[in-house]
């Protein structure tokens, strides 16, 4: 079976790039793949048995795109159309490891879209942080996406979606709150 990371930043990264999330895969995967989407310039690299490809879209397409898209929504179009192309290019049976599933999209919508694309496409998806979604795990409980599948995962994306737009507005440390607040908490 063959495993890829997806790793998603705002500038590009070197092809030796190395955090916890990388150590993780090399620590569970070895021998697999990268994915490294440069959000800046919305260009994804794929570098795969040595070789590296690249994909972005064409300026016909983008120039499309943001004729199109309202314009606060264009960088999500574009990642969405640069995801499907991702998983036009992968092969069924490939497994997609991810960080979370944020890293899909910025939207609920946006992330079903390109979850149940990757899904139809016969790619798995794997997330470190959030198990649950896992796409393998979800098709043991039906072998087709039933509407009822839908639902859960749909329903699931809005719950994690949720609960990290509440941790960002957590103070991470009670010394970041303000004394009104710490009065509160005692």
């Amino acid at each position: 079976m063959e495993y890829c990371a997806y790793y998603s930043a705002s500038h590009e990264l070197n092809d030796d790039f190395t955090d916890d999330f990388i150590l993780y895969m090399e620590a569970y995967y070895p021998g697999y793949s990268r994915i490294f989407n440069n959000t800046g310039d919305h260009r994804i690299r794929i570098i795969r048995n040595g070789k590296k490809e690249l994909l972005q879209l064409s300026s016909a397409e983008e120039s499309a795109v943001r004729k199109k898209a309202l314009y606060d929504q264009t960088d999500d179009v574009i990642h969405t159309t640069l995801m499907k192309k991702l998983a036009d290019r992968l092969s069924s049976g490939i497994t997609v490891v991810f960080n979370d599933i944020t890293s899909l999209g910025n939207t609920p919508e946006q992330i079903w879209d390109i979850y149940e694309y990757f899904m139809r496409k016969g790619i798995y998806l794997a997330f470190v942080s959030g198990s649950a979604m896992d796409s393998k795990n979800i098709l043991l409980l039906s072998k087709t996406i039933t509407p009822e599948i839908t639902e859960y995962i749909r329903t699931q994306i809005n719950a994690y979606c949720q609960e990290t737009e509440r941790k960002k507005n957590v103070p991470i440390k009670l010394a970041d709150r303000s004394r009104q607040e710490k009065k509160e908490l005692q």
